[in-house]
């Protein structure tokens, strides 16, 4: 690739990050891989940190490569990431603390503390969002009841999120890009500004809260000291939708009234586009948020993804370094169907200090056998992950009045053939999956359409459609799996 109508496109997921180089050219987007990167949450004295430092260095890491390879400027950079956790940056402009991950335990059962304060339905009607130990609001309450009088809210000088965080640590100004903006439960769903009841009511300092900029929009270029570092002549800075979730639907070819999406990785974002708030009896008692798409409305259910599948498997490769991905989803394929029902939303999975533990303490509660085979166990996870889209899936029919006919998985989920069948087979209609770096695709595509390569939200959807294939899975829903979906209802509704 040369570097005209050449952006680089960094995601940041809760277990790696990637880079990858993409360009346009005569309505169609080509990709390249240029580094990827892992990292993980450290616990340090019982807190859990996120590691910034690999991530830093990961990103940095893909300028020199492109560098490297003769690219000395760029059309654009973007940066996409996990929704909800934040840095702070100080009065001296630099990162102040290391941002703590929605993980750890300070947040626990702070969902209490905020209905005191306010009615569920009514932080529901202005966010959009549920009460959840998890978001940005959850966070920074429990760190204004850890520490009352001496905190980072008070010490710094504004909040961003991650994506906003690295985008600035890479020379842009200080603002928040709108979907990123909208996973802290702090902005007017309607508005899309800051909500100011809420940051009134839990005494956020507003001071902290930068300017919410559009999606699309250029806010700075590579700062001199990169570009001397790695040897860059220049690189705009892109506000792409920072929250990776609206980046990923952004690159769906077909979204229509009858089709949900799937975006699969550690998380399962499951929903669909919706032309205005939806109004359901059902949606906070269910769990359902209205969230800040890239020029669209999501109606969105946060679901257990492959967090677990992938705390597992590294469970087992500690005792076998030759397992790989493949190996292990060949075992869970080859598996006997229904070992037993896992509830991958179960507490039991979403934190585990021990993975193995954690199965058997579900199974126990649950009144099940205990399954001990880890390619039972595997296919039991897959399993259950497929009956929770199927359960969403038929909520969502009911909350919006319209029949579901296809589902669209993207993300990490859609390199997973068995587990897209059993998505297919569990919720009986057809499976479109792909494309795979949905994340990645929508980060660039949003970057092209900033430069004016792109003119609209429907031209990113053609240019992917045009780009990639999806693979077709069909149902084959046997007596099997409509017997087992039963048994699953019944273990979530005694959750």
């Amino acid at each position: 690739m040369d570097h005209v109508n050449t952006y680089l496109g960094i995601d940041l997921g809760a277990s790696n990050g990637r880079a990858y180089l993409g360009r346009l050219h005569e309505g169609k987007l080509a990709i390249q891989e240029v580094h990827r990167f892992k990292h993980e949450a450290q616990d340090i004295g019982g807190t859990l940190y996120w590691d910034i430092f690999s991530l830093w260095k990961g990103i940095v890491g893909s300028l020199e490569i492109c560098s490297k390879r003769g690219l000395k400027s760029l059309s654009g950079i973007g940066v996409d990431s996990w929704g909800v956790d934040f840095g702070f940056i100080g009065e001296d402009n630099r990162l102040t603390g290391i941002p703590i991950s929605y993980r750890d335990k300070r947040s626990r059962g702070v969902e209490k503390y905020l209905g005191s304060l306010i009615c569920e339905e009514e932080l529901y009607q202005l966010t959009g969002n549920i009460f959840s130990r998890i978001t940005t609001l959850s966070q920074l309450v429990s760190i204004q009841r850890e520490y009352p009088q001496n905190n980072l809210l008070n010490c710094s000088k504004y909040l961003l999120m991650i994506s906003d965080l690295f985008r600035y640590l890479l020379g842009s100004g200080s603002g928040i890009e709108l979907t990123s903006a909208g996973t802290t439960q702090l902005v007017d769903i309607r508005t899309k500004q800051w909500c100011i009841p809420i940051v009134t009511k839990f005494a956020i300092p507003e001071r902290i809260l930068p300017e919410i900029i559009p999606t699309g929009h250029i806010t700075g270029e590579l700062s001199g000291n990169l570009r001397n570092r790695t040897g860059f002549e220049g690189a705009p800075l892109i506000a792409v939708a920072g929250h990776d979730t609206a980046s990923a639907v952004a690159a769906i070819p077909q979204l229509d009234e009858n089709t949900m999406y799937i975006s699969c990785g550690s998380w399962s974002m499951v929903g669909k586009v919706v032309d205005d708030l939806v109004s359901h009896p059902s949606l906070v008692r269910k769990k359902y948020l209205h969230m800040l798409g890239f020029d669209e409305l999501l109606l969105v259910k946060a679901l257990m993804g492959f967090y677990y599948f992938e705390r597992y498997t590294g469970y087992l490769k500690a005792d076998n370094k030759k397992l790989t991905y493949n190996t292990l989803i060949d075992m869970a394929s080859g598996a006997e169907s229904f070992p037993c029902i896992f509830d991958m939303n179960s507490q039991h999975f979403f934190e585990p200090e021990d993975p193995q533990l954690s199965v058997k303490e579900f199974l126990r509660q649950t009144g099940q056998k205990q399954v001990d085979r880890p390619a039972e166990i595997l296919r039991a996870v897959l399993e259950g992950l497929a009956f929770s889209y199927r359960l969403t899936l038929e909520e969502i029919e009911q909350i919006t009045s319209k029949k579901i006919n296809k589902i669209c998985i993207v993300g990490g989920g859609a390199r997973n053939p068995p587990f897209c069948q059993m998505v297919a087979d569990a919720s009986g209609v057809e499976v479109l999956a792909g494309p795979i770096e949905a994340t990645v695709i929508g980060n660039i595509a949003i970057q092209a359409l900033a430069t004016g390569q792109l003119q609209s939200r429907q031209d990113i959807r053609e240019c992917v459609k045009a780009s990639i294939e999806q693979k077709p899975y069909h149902p084959d829903t046997n007596e099997l799996w409509i017997n087992h979906y039963e048994r699953y209802k019944e273990i979530v509704r005694h959750r």
